[in-house]
């Protein structure tokens, strides 16, 4: 391998060259190290990997023997109590005679027994004046120990009465200013004004614009009954629940799912459609929406494959140039959905509201009841509708559903909207016992709270 590498380098290109010969020479030395190319480098490293290798390992041995022998040395023994008291250890010294190192011995004795003897007078002194004293004064130690005690029990007491009376009036504190609040009107886009995404400069001035705007593209509530006599409410229940399938398996966004329904919709209203393309329909709308709505729509072949190769890409193409025709290439249109942020935000709803509010959004768009009814007062109704369904799943009845800050923001009252609240709830009863439930297994999931499987235990008319 090193040899063919050395040959197709630009570095030796000499005719003459031995095979045989050692790798190693034919490597410039360090001098001419700027000149070597990366493979050489690296080559040259991985050649000498073992001599290093070694030469590592022998200072590591090296480094261990010198420290054991350090360990080892006398020095770093521990060293006993009597032998630090002898002052003359350490003082002999070369050429010493013997009779200094035995008088040494016999004075080292000497003032060890001393030592000893100084000690023990000590510590029986100290014992005589404790007891004395403890005597005259009259303490008694027990005692003294059980009332610090008892004392520290009684702080630990205050403590924490004091704790929970802070906490009870911090909750009625609380309380008082939700009340007060929901009798003011909240700016919603004072946390957010930081924020380009959320637009709070002209974020009033947008939604203006949608309540204008949201009757322009609406569908006929009774096109069913007018225009599509051969069609029923349960065959576009079926179609709208195989949609939504569609859009889930695809991962489309939520406002492609209710573009592509209005889509249909209007369609329905000005065009007949016979029961046996009805599918076709419904994928084109879903394919226009993706367009419109989606960074990376899904292709037509993936499209025809849902559909069981029922639908060819060339009739979903044809029939896109005849939706658009018959909608006139409006595809701008206000939906459900884009309301239904701004309300949740004007409610300031936890995460619990906002996913009861988006799955009471998905069953009323498989219902042509809620054909009646605009996209606001929809959006408007969800919020209220998850409110109540929160506050009777905490038994807090006595909480309102609505307020005048989302008066102030939806423009509609509590009593406008109790007919669709009504409507609403009892979908979210029937929905565990239907047939379609597409949207009841997706909000069934762990991940969004099973909000699909609340029950609902009080009756919404009779409050």
């Amino acid at each position: 391998m090193f040899y063919r590498i050395k040959k197709s380098s630009n570095f030796y290109n000499k005719e003459n060259e031995d095979p045989n010969e050692n790798y190693h020479q034919k490597f410039p030395t360090n001098n001419h190290h700027q000149f070597l190319t990366k493979e050489k480098r690296a080559l040259r490293n991985i050649s000498n990997f073992a001599n290093l290798n070694k030469n590592l390992m022998n200072k590591t041995l090296n480094q261990n023997q010198t420290f054991n022998q350090k360990q080892s040395h006398p020095f770093f023994h521990k060293k006993n109590p009597d032998q630090l008291m002898n002052k003359n250890i350490g003082l002999k010294r070369k050429g010493q005679d013997e009779f200094s190192s035995s008088s040494s011995s016999e004075e080292s004795s000497l003032s060890e027994y001393e030592s000893q003897t100084n000690s023990n007078l000590i510590s029986e002194i100290e014992s005589s004046i404790g007891e004395e004293t403890e005597s005259e004064l009259g303490i008694d130690t027990e005692s003294e120990e059980k009332e610090e005690s008892g004392h520290t029990i009684n702080l630990q007491e205050e403590n924490t009465t004091e704790e929970d009376e802070k906490e009870k009036k911090l909750e009625n504190e609380n309380e008082q200013e939700q009340e007060n609040e929901s009798d003011k009107i909240l700016d919603i886009n004072y946390r957010h004004k930081k924020d380009l995404l959320f637009v709070t400069e002209y974020s009033e001035e947008i939604f203006e614009n949608y309540r204008k705007r949201e009757t322009r593209h609406l569908p006929s509530p009774t096109y069913l009954e007018d225009k599509q006599k051969n069609l029923k409410s349960l065959q576009r229940k079926i179609l709208v629940n195989w949609m939504n399938d569609v859009c889930q398996e695809l991962n489309l966004h939520s406002e492609t799912y209710y573009l592509s329904i209005n889509y249909l919709d209007r369609f329905l209203t000005k065009q007949k459609c016979p029961g046996g393309y009805l599918q076709l329909v419904a994928v084109t709308c879903i394919f226009i929406a993706s367009k419109y709505e989606e960074i990376y729509p899904p292709e037509i072949e993936v499209l025809s494959k849902d559909t069981k190769n029922f639908c060819k890409p060339n009739q979903i193409l044809r029939c896109e140039t005849l939706i658009l025709n018959c909608l006139q290439f409006q595809c701008t249109v206000v939906t459900p959905k884009q309301f239904l942020r701004w309300y949740l935000r004007a409610a300031s709803s936890s995460i619990k509201v906002m996913l009861i509010a988006n799955y009471l959004l998905e069953l009323q768009s498989l219902e042509y009841a809620f054909l009646n009814f605009k996209p606001s007062m929809i959006a408007a109704s969800c919020v209220a509708a998850a409110r109540w369904i929160l506050n009777d799943q905490n038994n807090n009845n006595k909480k309102h559903w609505w307020d005048k800050t989302m008066e102030h923001y939806t423009g509609y009252l509590d009593s406008e909207l109790k007919e669709c609240i009504s409507f609403l709830i009892q979908a979210f009863k029937n929905a565990p016992n239907s047939q379609y439930r597409s949207s009841y297994e997706k909000y069934g999931d762990e991940n969004l709270r099973q909000v699909s499987k609340l029950k609902i235990k009080g009756d919404f008319l009779k409050n």
